[in-house]
């Protein structure tokens, strides 16, 4: 279900999830930002990192500033914050790891 302002996901690997199934250990995640905002997201599978794609707009995470188009792999940590500035549209990826 789109929300504005945070994260809402849109695909699971559980059939009883929002959004659509997958048969795999992934998890994809959607933020339509139209304020200033502070968004967290919680890794759903402690062995999965994810990639941040910065689809419009301008966010920061960390000390990463990210612009349309950039993106940014994060493995190894439980949760991230994303500052989201207005009119900005971020996609989240959800996958295991393994290096």
């Amino acid at each position: 279900m789109k929300k504005e302002n945070e994260f809402y996901q849109i695909l699971s690997p559980n059939p009883e999830d929002t959004g659509v199934w997958i048969h795999q250990n992934a998890w994809m995640h959607l933020g339509d930002f139209t304020e200033h905002k502070e968004a967290h997201y919680t890794i759903k599978y402690k062995k999965n990192g994810v990639y941040v794609f910065m689809l419009e707009g301008e966010a920061t995470l960390g000390s990463h500033s990210l612009k349309k188009r950039d993106a940014l792999g994060i493995w190894e940590t439980e949760s991230l914050s994303i500052i989201a500035q207005p009119n900005s549209r971020i996609f989240l990826i959800e996958v295991p790891m393994n290096f």
